[in-house]
């Protein structure tokens, strides 16, 4: 799914038109193997989205805090 959506910000900072033909070109010269119904569902799901929005939104958000790696205790499980 992922493959997907960075095709279609890859055509969208390319200036490109987000359509199925040039989301399935992308993918094909990345090396990738396209699913038809992985293109259409991504396609139809950006429609209506003003992608230079959401980029911009969420540059702005902070970045989320990682957790400690190591030395703290697992929570117990609820019973």
């Amino acid at each position: 799914t992922m493959m997907y959506l960075h095709a279609a910000l890859t055509i969208h900072e390319a200036g490109g038109t987000i359509d199925e033909s040039t989301v399935k070109k992308v993918i094909s010269d990345a090396g990738g193997s396209p699913d038809d119904g992985q293109v259409k569902a991504v396609v139809a799901a950006l429609k209506d989205v003003n992608i230079a929005d959401v980029v911009k939104e969420a540059a702005s958000m902070p970045a989320a805090q990682a957790a400690p790696a190591s030395g703290g205790t697992a929570p117990e499980a609820k019973k």
